[in-house]
């Protein structure tokens, strides 16, 4: 009985180092591109070394895979290993941005994204706007304005799920149009969209990454030589060409625009007129 206990306790006191690397793993591929989940796994990498090192010993010490515990760890450790890379090759690409990944996105789906602002500038009613974000297949972002608004009525979260059917019915969407929406931007790799019904650009939300998010600023009359100048003079800005231009939303931390050199850099390159 005590050998027993004794042998149980072992076992899970090995356990735990493999769990916290299962543990940190998952919480990349959740929240890889949060800045404050980021510092703290940073602050832990002298705790994450010694789990990595003692998960690497137990899975070697137990490739023969002679009892039902050994071959635990054994594959445990394997499947760290592949989940771990999995992150690299699937999910952290998908969790970074700049304006050579924005310019090849959107030369893909230049065509999709000028088609879903022509159905959403039909689907709403006369003058109304909408800013409308998805999370998970669930509006995280509900902001709505009719013509007949002073402001702009603004819904987060849980609020942008619970009052969604209100909110669609106020702005004129059916939920199949709504429907309809999401899985246009979710088919080309979007977050969301801002628009209002006859507005002269809409833009297309590309992706957040951390607290930033990157957007695709649709112009559809001829830009001014002023606005052209104001684009190339703030640091939020990229013009792409006459039409597209990338827009940096900053957080309430870090950056608020492009970095200077990346900007230079991507124009030396890519002449926008």
């Amino acid at each position: 009985m005590v050998n027993t206990l004794k042998v149980s306790m072992r076992t899970v006191l090995k356990s735990i180092p493999m769990l916290i690397i299962t543990a940190a793993i998952l919480l990349l591929w959740l929240h890889g591109d949060d800045i404050l989940i980021s510092m703290f796994l940073i602050f832990l990498i002298p705790l994450f070394l010694v789990c990595i090192i003692t998960s690497i010993i137990f899975m070697f010490k137990s490739r023969k895979l002679a009892s039902t515990g050994q071959m635990v760890f054994f594959f445990w450790g394997i499947f760290n290993i592949l989940f771990f890379v999995a992150y690299f090759v699937f999910g952290r690409p998908n969790r970074q941005c700049n304006p050579d990944i924005m310019a090849e996105h959107y030369e893909k789906y230049a065509n999709d994204m000028d088609e879903l602002v022509a159905y959403v500038d039909n689907a709403l009613e006369d003058s109304a706007y909408i800013t409308l974000e998805f999370d998970n297949d669930k509006p995280s972002i509900f902001h709505i304005k009719t013509q007949n608004d002073s402001l702009i009525t603004s819904n987060w979260n849980e609020n942008a799920v619970m009052k969604q059917d209100s909110l669609r019915g106020v702005v004129g969407l059916t939920k199949e149009e709504f429907e309809h929406i999401r899985e246009r931007l979710d088919d080309m790799g979007c977050i969301g969209i801002c628009m209002a019904q006859g507005r002269n650009w809409a833009e297309i939300w590309f992706r957040r990454v951390g607290m930033a998010k990157y957007s695709y600023r649709l112009s559809y009359v001829p830009m001014s030589q002023d606005e052209k100048q104001y684009l190339l003079d703030h640091g939020e800005y990229i013009p792409y060409s006459d039409k597209v231009t990338f827009v940096y939303g900053g957080g309430v931390l870090g950056p608020q625009r492009f970095s200077k050199e990346q900007k230079e850099e991507f124009l030396r390159k890519h002449k926008p007129w």
